[in-house]
């Protein structure tokens, strides 16, 4: 049992699991939060894809092949492709119900989603240093 500041209460018997799930579904939020779920990703996946697909071509000039900045948002629409094909295939799984996670799948999307995230956080990372290291000499 889990007791609040306020004084309220409640017990979650894990034992059954379709109660809890009733339960859950008569909350507004939850019905709000699974519509999201469901209806997003079939329309914010194919724009943030001709979006990266747009923006890797125009990287790739040779005009712009140069700069930094540049290969900076070249590595980032690489980068952001990856993590919405990553994000479609778990939309596809859970929210259409097409199959359960196998154990490689589960290993080769948690190695693509950590190579992804590290990569991210390093181009962040290398952009502002050189930034900072321009203003700074």
């Amino acid at each position: 049992m889990a007791n609040f500041q306020d004084g309220a209460s409640f017990r979650i018997n894990l034992t059954n699991v379709d109660q809890v799930q009733e339960e859950l579904q008569s909350y507004q939020a939850y019905k709000v939060a699974m519509a999201i779920k469901i209806y997003w990703p079939p329309i914010l996946v194919p724009c943030g894809l001709v979006g990266n697909v747009l923006s890797f071509c125009v990287m790739l000039r040779p005009s712009n092949r140069r700069m930094s900045t540049c290969i900076y948002m070249w590595a980032i629409s690489i980068n952001d492709t990856m993590m919405l094909l990553l994000a479609f295939h778990e939309w596809l799984i859970t929210a259409v119900n097409t199959h359960v996670w196998n154990e490689w799948e589960c290993r080769i999307g948690t190695y693509f989603i950590a190579i992804s995230l590290q990569q991210a956080t390093f181009q962040v990372k290398y952009k502002v240093s050189s930034i900072c290291l321009f203003y700074l000499f």
